[in-house]
């Protein structure tokens, strides 16, 4: 039985310790969504006051999660959608995420992980297509762990992870922006751009980065920001998923009705205090930004290596989890 509560800081929709019941955008998700429904203890869908620079201080929609194995206090995964919103829908209909969260909700659960899937367009209007109308989701994350630890006491702050896809994976590597140290244990960007990243400094978290092969985000951008990070000691990984488009599909195609922001991947950008130089080292200014935007975007969604994606992104969290 569901009841709507207000309070003065968010709407909560208390689902009473139900299973959720979540809508699903296409019959490819409904497998994983169904599976992991005997997997949750309790869910809830909550609007958090979270603020950021493009739109100021908004409601912003979360559906957290808790698992029914393991024991509390549980780990904490926080997810950020890519810029389409392909999966589940959130309890009551505010809110959605996409695949790659739907899946990873499945896997995060039975291994005992809280799960936060953060809406970042819902209310806002946006197409995948608006890409210089994105907010920062990597401030919505920051401020919603620490809200996320707050409310619930059964969390520990000593294992919180933030990962993301394509959108959310360029979250992800904002957090790497010094000094914002938000607390993460650990980070995993699922197929980021990498062509625009803060200069490499000393890290406080281990970072994965998970790319295709023959992503239309072509891995060279993120190799060059890895080499980066490794002559400075920093604890970044990157996995390449043999044949995977930017969806880790092997059915994957480049075409040119899109838009993507994959025009400096052989040179990247990286700013420092509010200074923009590309990886060869030439100054740039704000505006040039806009050159690294092309009309290609990738075509097939067959995700056969989705799978081996969210496994990863898991046993990374697990090496890295901390004893409580």
């Amino acid at each position: 039985m569901k009841k709507i509560m207000l309070f003065a800081a968010f709407a909560v929709i208390n689902l009473s310790g139900c299973v959720t019941t979540e809508g699903v955008s296409s019959p490819g998700n409904q497998t994983h969504t169904l599976a992991s429904e005997s997997l949750v203890a309790f869910s809830k869908v909550e609007l958090y006051p979270l603020r950021e620079r493009v739109f100021g201080e908004m409601q912003v929609p979360v559906e957290i999660f808790f698992p029914k194995v393991g024991t509390a206090p549980y780990p904490l995964i926080i997810h950020q959608h890519g810029s389409s919103r392909d999966g589940f829908s959130f309890e009551g209909g505010i809110g959605k995420t996409d695949e790659h969260g739907t899946r990873l909700k499945q896997a995060a659960l039975s291994k005992g992980y809280a799960f936060a899937a953060l809406d970042a367009f819902e209310s806002k209007g946006l197409r995948p297509s608006d890409k210089t109308k994105f907010p920062n989701a990597a401030n919505y994350a920051r401020q919603l762990r620490n809200l996320l630890l707050a409310k619930y006491s059964n969390l520990n702050p000593k294992n919180t992870f933030y990962t993301g896809f394509s959108y959310g994976g360029d979250s992800v590597m904002n957090q790497l922006y010094p000094p914002q140290r938000a607390g993460w244990t650990a980070l995993v960007a699922a197929e980021p751009s990498c062509n625009l990243v803060a200069q490499p400094s000393p890290m406080p978290y281990p970072l994965l980065i998970l790319k295709g092969t023959e992503s239309h985000y072509y891995p060279i951008a993120c190799q060059l920001v890895v080499e980066r990070h490794l002559k400075i000691g920093n604890p970044v990984k990157l996995s390449l998923l043999e044949g995977g488009n930017h969806y880790f599909s092997l059915n994957g195609e480049i075409i040119y009705n899109g838009i993507a922001f994959n025009g400096c991947s052989k040179n990247p950008i990286f700013r420092v205090r509010g200074v923009l130089r590309r990886y060869d080292g030439t100054l740039i200014q704000q505006e040039d930004i806009q050159k690294c935007f092309t009309q290609e975007s990738g075509k097939g969604q067959s995700r056969e290596l989705l799978d081996n994606a969210i496994a990863q992104t898991i046993a990374f969290f697990e090496k890295h989890k901390r004893p409580t």
